[in-house]
């Protein structure tokens, strides 16, 4: 039976991270960069009621893009801080066929999770989210993996998606 252990140490710039990969993605970058061209294309044909409201939604799409990840990232960091008395979680994942245990060294506090509930994993270049059907995301270092790696990874949840779950 495969086992992966990833360990690292849970502070802002983790959790920035953590954010980026899952509000990001490639698609909405290409809308939010039509949205400029429709934007500029408007004043430049001097439409600028559609122009204005182009703009405003370019404005907005910057705004959950760029900025939000760094919000929430403040927001959720606050809030282990105070759980974990002012310092930084250190955290262990093991994941197994059947369950992924996350564990936070700091706190002492543990939660299992199965694997089926996981249906997305996503990657860029130096983080792994495990994303779950329950509004969940667990965050994997690409250079805290202890035991096991990467394609074990994706080898534990190709074998669950063939027994009808998960990923």
């Amino acid at each position: 039976m495969k086992k992966i252990v990833n360990e690292y140490v849970f502070d802002l710039r983790t959790l920035k991270r953590f954010y980026q990969v899952n509000l990001r993605s490639n698609f909405f970058l290409i809308l939010l960069l039509l949205v400029l061209v429709s934007t500029i294309s408007s004043f430049l044909e001097q439409d600028f009621s559609f122009g204005i409201f182009s703009a405003i939604v370019f404005f907005l799409g910057c705004i959950y893009y760029f900025i939000l990840p760094y919000i929430l990232a403040r927001m959720a960091y606050r809030s282990f801080l105070d759980q974990a008395k002012g310092k930084d979680c250190k955290m262990k994942i093991t994941i197994t066929e059947e369950e992924i245990t996350v564990e936070n060294k700091t706190t002492k506090s543990k939660e299992v999770y199965s694997t089926s509930i996981v249906n997305k994993i996503r990657e860029k270049r130096d983080a792994i989210c495990l994303l779950t059907d329950r509004n969940l995301g667990v965050f994997l270092s690409k250079s805290g993996f202890t035991h096991g790696n990467r394609d074990d990874l994706y080898f534990i949840f190709n074998k669950s998606r063939s027994k009808g779950r998960g990923v």
